[in-house]
């Protein structure tokens, strides 16, 4: 069996009893960082939820449901202007959904990381093609018994190619955020990697990260507008949120016509050096605005040195100026005194709206699907908790480009 390690009750959905997803469960992180700006709260009634741009798209979510039962893992597909939900692919359509990740629309297929929760300790994970009208499993992209299969994949997005003269002809390519290797230490042997796959899903190699000395547990990656791969990692995944070594961060840039690493663009302690004491903890989501901007999901301080009467310790979303390496701006997911509102996934929809999935650990807010304005920070609740969402995370539009994630506009 995999082991158990050191998990608080703010890690996990308050259903997020360990049972059979016993070790994997802990690669899915806990709840999000703090608070630089008010926001303002609607329900999915509004003016904007009324508006006929959004009268026939849906947004589809992958909801791991309830971790008792390794048969609850769906994909969803939401109706943005009434909110009703209703389950698109499930592992009675074919294949297996147990661990459901990072998910991008690539052509006519949905394709899904899975990460295959399991009492075995030597279980991989894969990645799956789904009919993108159907959701009925059509074949394994990277089969769980190949030799180069992730052992944890997470984020998942497909580009990255070339004929640019400097480096010749380069093909798209899948690049899959493995979170870990093994799951058993925060030793380097246990370090995660970012691998990159072929159209056809053959293993092409693993990006090198020469000259970054920190444990590297990649969850999130995105293209930018410059071409450049941008991931978002974080500390040993094998340690509970309050050590530490939890509240590590980083954002990394690499090229993927050299495949290397280019640049560590932010960290926890270049956040709190601009004088931001909320500073960054465990990154996952992350797009780019149509300014260029990067928005990346971060935690709350979790440690037992934070400060219990800051009221800017809250759950949020940072924005990035990834040139500067700065934050401009910051989305909290909710008040001081209020539940917690855990975000590990992201992405723009209609009318630059940011989508933000909820989950976590305060029953009063898991399962949400908030809509926001990131200039006014207004949010309206798109899915109430309760209406259909359990455990919700990556999130993904049919004409959301599946290397920059970015929303294409019909």
């Amino acid at each position: 069996m995999k082991p158990a390690f050191p998990v608080s009750s703010e890690t996990r959905h308050a259903r997020a009893v360990f049972a059979s997803k016993i070790l994997r469960s802990l690669f899915l992180g806990a709840a999000v960082a703090g608070g630089m700006f008010t926001t303002h709260w609607a329900q999915a009634d509004d003016s904007f939820s009324r508006g006929g741009g959004n009268r026939s798209e849906s947004i589809f979510v992958g909801d791991i449901g309830d971790p008792n039962d390794t048969n609850d893992d769906t994909i969803k597909q939401v109706d943005l202007r009434t909110g009703a939900v209703r389950v698109f692919a499930s592992s009675t359509f074919g294949g297996e959904l147990n661990g459901v990740m990072g998910i991008i629309f690539n052509d006519a297929s949905l394709i899904a990381s899975i990460q295959n929760f399991s009492i075995d300790p030597t279980a991989s994970g894969d990645v799956i093609k789904l009919n993108g009208r159907t959701g009925m499993f059509e074949q394994y992209l990277v089969n769980p018994k190949s030799r180069n299969v992730p052992y944890a994949p997470q984020g998942i997005v497909f580009g990255g190619g070339t004929r640019d003269w400097h480096y010749g002809y380069q093909p798209d390519h899948y690049y899959v955020a493995n979170v870990i290797k093994s799951g058993q230490t925060c030793t380097k042997v246990d370090e995660g990697d970012v691998r990159e796959y072929s159209e056809s899903g053959a293993f092409v190699r693993t990006l090198d990260r020469v000259g970054f000395s920190a444990g590297f547990y990649p969850r999130g990656v995105v293209f930018g507008p410059d071409g450049m791969l941008y991931v978002a990692a974080h500390g040993c995944p094998a340690v509970a949120p309050t050590d530490p070594l939890s509240l590590l961060a980083y954002i990394l840039r690499f090229n993927p016509y050299t495949h290397k690493l280019d640049k560590v663009i932010a960290t926890n302690a270049s956040v709190q050096s601009q004088g931001l004491k909320f500073g960054f903890h465990r990154p996952e989501g992350l797009v780019f605005d149509d300014k260029g901007y990067l928005w990346v999901t971060s935690f709350r301080d979790t440690t037992s040195s934070t400060d219990p009467l800051d009221k800017n310790n809250v759950d949020r979303i940072l924005k990035f100026d990834v040139r500067s390496g700065k934050v401009v701006d910051s989305l909290p997911l909710s008040d001081f005194d209020k539940p917690r509102a855990s975000a590990q996934a992201l992405i723009f929809g209609p009318e630059g709206k940011l989508y933000i999935p909820i989950s976590g650990s305060a029953a009063e807010t898991t399962g949400e699907l908030r809509r926001c304005d990131t200039r006014t920070k207004k949010c309206d609740v798109v899915v109430p908790v309760g209406g259909g969402l359990v455990d919700p995370w990556f999130a993904v539009f049919r004409n959301s480009d599946p290397a920059t994630l970015s929303y294409e506009r019909r």
